[in-house]
């Protein structure tokens, strides 16, 4: 998969809200399926798009990009694509931090990582964790749902106000929040979430706080209160 391609992909996916890691081959040496640079791109689900090369250097690269994406972690891996019967072997699988993949030249990662181990018929590959913005959902739309959104927009959230009365999911109240004016309980139903989306309920009464975290109990979520 070339270079453009997957970064487009990249931010669709992050502006639809899902997380999504980037393995990419940063060093190829010997007989190898995908040379320098080939990449692609895994969800918690599995392969989204692109390829390393298949077989059992993309199924294991693929699983370790899933762990990388609950762990929230970056990873370095060197894999041996001769050294046994299923045609790899993992030899240098190395977590790495957010500050030490930009100083990591090419040369200096293998170094680092492999410590000389690369021979021919082997492949280091980057997997990078992109999370994508955090999604702040208000259950109503009364003066402390506008104090959070204002809030929760200056730090990075993105902000969906729900609440069934026009007059108060607006615009004008509610700048730069995505607004659903519906029923609270079809509203949520209705509404995606993941592991990324934060729930908080302040409706305009008992009855309505149940209702809403009655619908929102299975839903992915952060957090819900």
């Amino acid at each position: 998969m070339d270079i453009l391609p997957i970064f487009r992909k990249l931010t669709e996916m992050l502006e639809a809200g899902r997380n999504v890691a980037k393995v990419t081959i940063i060093a190829a040496s010997g007989s190898t399926p995908r040379k320098t640079g080939a990449g692609m791109l895994v969800d918690e689900n599995g392969l989204v798009e692109g390829t390393i090369g298949g077989g059992s250097v993309e199924y294991n690269a693929i699983l370790q990009a899933k762990e990388c994406l609950l762990q929230g972690r970056n990873k370095i891996i060197t894999y041996d694509l001769k050294s046994s019967r299923e045609g790899v072997e993992e030899i240098a699988n190395v977590s790495t931090s957010e500050k030490d993949i930009p100083s990591l030249s090419p040369a200096e990662g293998i170094e680092r990582v492999v410590s000389g181990a690369i021979c021919s018929g082997s492949i280091t590959v980057l997997i990078e964790v992109f999370l994508a913005q955090p999604a702040l959902v208000l259950i109503g739309a009364g003066h402390i749902s506008q104090r959070l959104a204002s809030f929760a927009r200056e730090v990075g959230y993105l902000v969906t106000v729900i609440d069934p009365l026009k007059e108060y999911a607006n615009e004008e109240r509610f700048p730069s929040c995505k607004l659903i004016v519906n029923e609270f309980g079809r509203a949520i139903e209705e509404l995606g979430s993941d592991s990324n989306t934060y729930f908080v309920i302040v409706t305009r009464g008992h009855a309505f706080d149940k209702l809403a975290l009655k619908t929102i109990y299975g839903k992915k979520h952060a957090y819900v209160g």
